[in-house]
């Protein structure tokens, strides 16, 4: 009325283009491309994420996030609180703000939304080009809510839903898988398959048996791990040894005695544990266990480093080990060691068969057995199976893994998955030479099976009539 009657003109025109309402009450949560991503995963449902109207644009804005909230050079030195409303406004200030406020649980936030949406819209979304960078920030970040959050991540870059059924998102994975076992992913799920000897707080099944060989036998935690304190060449200088000034002066100060090779243990893991947050040891101190060749940094050793990772996880240690086993699986499945057309066996065997098959993998799968898990147990004794039926070589020293006797100790009811295993290796072990276990000729099925000095010839009739 009054910009008429001033002559504006006869009708006044709304701006509407910069109309906005500001919800104080959704200013802490974080919006991407219109979306309030932690109420989409608080109600997550696949309808709900299936609603995105570009999943493509709203999964790699949700990356780009991700990485702005990991650069340090966003971060305030100033206190925000002391800003008036004028230094608080436009898009550099909401960046920083978001880092500065708490930049670790966003990050999660994104990677569980890209997860989410990713197992969802794999065609629409295509391969992802970050597979490498999450891969080795799964490795490294000292986070360990964050590293299971890009676990779930993974999960579906390689098991997208629909991946059995549609060929679309079949190559997709395959893409994803590529990339992912070129950057050492295969080798980093194995590590955390380990994750699940740290399950403590679970029973297995048939803990209650300790007269039997199994993980729940040994009552006392193992003490096994040394450290340098003088570096690992420090035992050369007599005084970094026993009864050297220098060793007497650290262990007057620290009450750590130091050995004639100028090392401290052995220790249990809680206590490098300890340690650590004391300050005693940090990355680059050297450490030693039985079975190391030579000590390494501390750093460098996933099962340490992991081990004192900041924060608590969201994933129980055995959860951590069957999504590994089923991405595992998958990617051995994605390429079998078979055509397709001809059933054929593949020459050479496909690079994960190889990888899995190896000494520096298959003990580890052998020795979730130990866990007593019966999710654990069928999974590792099927994974075993896919990559050493049609390998020949590897499948001849399972034995050296101890296989056989974790199998036999297990006490659970789920031996399906355990009894094919055993039909498929039983006979095939070059425990006497290659030559004697090829020579078949007057022997009794006793004599040629591994199981014949420890089972009955009867129940091994059994497991060839009845294992699979």
């Amino acid at each position: 009325k009054g910009r008429v009657s001033q002559g504006a003109g006869e009708y006044p025109c709304w701006n509407f283009s910069e109309f906005s309402v500001i919800y104080t009450s959704l200013a802490s949560e974080l919006c991407i491309a219109g979306v309030y991503v932690r109420l989409l995963l608080d109600g997550l449902k696949d309808s709900s994420v299936e609603k995105l109207a570009n999943p493509k644009d709203f999964f790699h804005a949700l990356y780009h996030r991700f990485l702005c909230s990991a650069d340090q050079g966003l971060r305030l030195e100033c206190d925000s609180s002391l800003l008036d409303a004028s230094q608080r406004q436009g898009e550099d200030w909401n960046v920083a703000a978001l880092v500065e406020g708490d930049p670790d649980s966003e990050r999660q936030l994104c990677v569980e939304a890209m997860a989410a949406v990713y197992r969802v819209h794999a065609t629409a979304i295509g391969p992802f080009d970050g597979v490498p960078h999450a891969t080795l920030l799964l490795d490294r970040t000292r986070s360990t809510a964050l590293r299971h959050s890009l676990l779930k991540l993974l999960q579906s870059l390689l098991c997208p839903r629909e991946v059995e059924t549609d060929p679309k998102v079949t190559r997709v994975a395959t893409a994803n898988a590529a990339a992912f076992t070129s950057h050492g992913g295969v080798e980093l799920l194995v590590d955390l398959l380990c994750v699940a000897h740290e399950g403590r707080d679970r029973t297995p099944i048939g803990g209650h048996q300790t007269n039997l060989i199994a993980s729940t036998s040994y009552a006392e935690i193992p003490k096994e791990w040394h450290f340098y304190p003088f570096g690992p060449l420090g035992p050369e200088k007599a005084e970094n040894r026993a009864g050297g000034e220098a060793a007497e002066r650290y262990q007057k100060e620290t009450g750590l005695a130091v050995d004639e090779m100028g090392r401290v243990g052995p220790l249990a893991k809680a206590d490098i544990k300890q340690l650590f947050r004391t300050g005693r040891i940090d990355m680059v101190t050297h450490v030693w266990a039985a079975g190391m060749q030579v000590s390494a940094p501390f750093g460098t050793l996933r099962e340490l480093r992991w081990m004192v990772g900041q924060g608590q996880g969201t994933l129980h240690p055995f959860k951590v080990a069957e999504m590994s086993l089923g991405m595992l699986e998958k990617l051995a499945s994605i390429q079998p060691a078979v055509d397709r057309a001809t059933k054929e066996v593949l020459s050479p065997l496909p690079r994960v068969h190889t990888k899995l098959a190896n000494y520096r993998c298959l003990p580890h799968i052998a020795q979730l057995i130990l866990t007593g898990e019966p999710v654990l147990v069928a999974g590792a004794a099927k994974l075993l199976s896919i990559i050493l039926t049609h390998n020949s070589a590897a499948l001849a020293k399972l034995y050296q893994t101890g296989l056989f006797f974790f199998a036999l100790a297990y006490l659970g009811s789920n031996l399906t998955e355990v009894a094919a295993l055993l039909k498929t290796a039983h006979l095939r072990q070059h425990f006497r030479g290659e030559s004697d276990s090829t020579n078949v000729t007057g022997k009794t099925l006793a004599d040629r099976s591994f199981l014949g000095a420890i089972l009955p010839e009867s129940l091994l009739y059994m497991l060839e009539s009845y294992g699979a």
